[in-house]
């Protein structure tokens, strides 16, 4: 993973973490920016996850000034960029970044 992915990563983590004002176990997205008539539009669901239950977040423009420019970085290694992405965090700070390819579901369900 390059530098700039990894301070990416940081600064999304960040300005995530700021905007959920409740305490939460897991918060959970599903992103991708879809091409709507030649316009790239971002598309997301974030939901935070306290005891079973899922409460909805709306990311910062921040959080997502962030992913777009992780959008525009490549994972070492790879010769193409990512086009959607899965992101969880959990309350101890552990996190996971999956970085997809193809085609983007509609985010209509975080898995």
């Amino acid at each position: 993973m390059t530098t700039d992915m990894m301070l990416g990563q940081r600064r999304f983590i960040d300005a995530l973490v700021d905007a959920v004002d409740e305490d939460w176990d897991r918060i959970d997205l599903r992103y991708a920016c879809v091409d709507a008539g030649g316009e790239s539009v971002p598309t997301y669901l974030a939901q935070a996850v306290r005891g079973g239950n899922a409460e909805q977040v709306h990311l910062s423009a921040d959080a997502l000034d962030a992913l777009e420019a992780l959008q525009r970085s490549r994972p070492a290694g790879q010769a193409e960029h990512w086009t959607w992405l899965e992101f969880s965090i959990d309350a101890t700070g552990s996190f996971r970044f999956d970085y997809k390819y193809g085609a983007s579901p509609a985010p209509d369900a975080v898995s």
